[in-house]
């Protein structure tokens, strides 16, 4: 035989050997012959005329935190969304006026101010947000009538709330009493308007601290702010109430605070926030207003 035919059938040996045992090789022809069905893809839902972007915080630096949305909405916060997508397509002239109340954390400005310059970012002047901040309330401080009236000057069509961590610094806390005041308090902001709708939101954590040896301040995670937020949650669940849990966004119980200071966003007493902090929180709380928005867009 000629060393040309030789070679050739080598050639075709080898060239069948590997084809064997080659690996990922591609088949010939599909398995399954039948045309895909048609999905609406997650991209189309994105496209959405009436749904706003939002530019998740990816960088967000902490760590066992949970999802940044607002439970428990089965329809309460639609009035709201409702006049808000009027106002986006340009179909009404009606202002908004949402107020955000609470502790030293409202009072600073920060915090609520962030989420107003956002929102009117998006909707305009038509959302007028305001807010209404004492240092050292609990949700009790707001029963005066004196506070009261003031909230009521405000107009509000949507109340924030924002409320516990005064409550978690109080030795004698009692689930039960602080249930109970935040029920007055809810129940004397509805006297005109029973179906006024309302958020609740949780407290960010917080430090307690005590003198050590040498009068050195000494700092350890406010343990009872878990207990404060049960009640708030549990609370919310009983009456239907919509709430942000800004406590499981940070990290809960577990790393809330531990996040809140390695992040470098609280102030030297463990309690209050910088700029910083107080700018976070206000984007987050516009992100998960922003979310909702969306899921009503969309259903």
């Amino acid at each position: 035989m000629r060393k040309s035919s030789v070679l050739f059938f080598l050639i075709l040996f080898l060239y069948d050997f590997y084809s064997i045992y080659a690996q990922d090789a591609l088949p010939t022809i599909a398995y399954n012959q039948e045309p895909l069905q048609e999905t609406e893809t997650l991209k189309l839902w994105h496209l959405s005329a009436d749904t706003i972007a939002l530019n998740t915080f990816v960088s967000f630096p902490f760590i066992d935190n949970e999802l940044n949305v607002i439970t428990g909405d089965e329809g309460q916060l639609k009035i709201i969304f409702d006049q808000l997508k009027s106002i986006k397509e340009g179909k009404s002239e009606q202002i908004i006026s949402i107020v955000h109340i609470g502790d030293s954390h409202i009072r600073g400005r920060v915090f609520p101010n962030t989420v107003k310059e956002k929102l009117q970012v998006v909707f305009g002047d038509k959302v007028e947000y305001k807010s209404f901040g004492i240092n050292g309330a609990t949700c009790f401080t707001f029963t005066n009538e004196r506070w009261l009236r003031q909230v009521k000057e405000m107009n509000p069509d949507f109340l924030i709330l924002s409320f516990g961590t005064n409550e978690s610094h109080n030795r004698r806390y009692q689930s039960i009493v602080h249930e109970q005041q935040l029920d007055e308090l809810i129940h004397l902001l509805r006297r005109e308007n029973k179906d006024l709708p309302i958020l609740l939101t949780t407290p960010p954590g917080s430090y307690t601290s005590y003198r050590g040896r040498n009068r050195r301040r000494v700092y350890s995670v406010n343990s009872m702010t878990s207990n404060v937020v049960k009640t708030l949650k549990k609370y919310a669940q009983d009456k239907k109430i919509p709430i942000w849990d800004l406590f499981a966004l940070a990290g809960g119980q577990d790393k809330a605070c531990v996040n809140w200071y390695s992040a470098q966003l609280m102030r030297p007493d463990h309690v209050h926030f910088l700029e910083q902090g107080y700018q976070l929180q206000g984007e987050l709380l516009y992100e998960a207003l922003i979310k909702q928005y969306n899921e009503y867009v969309i259903r």
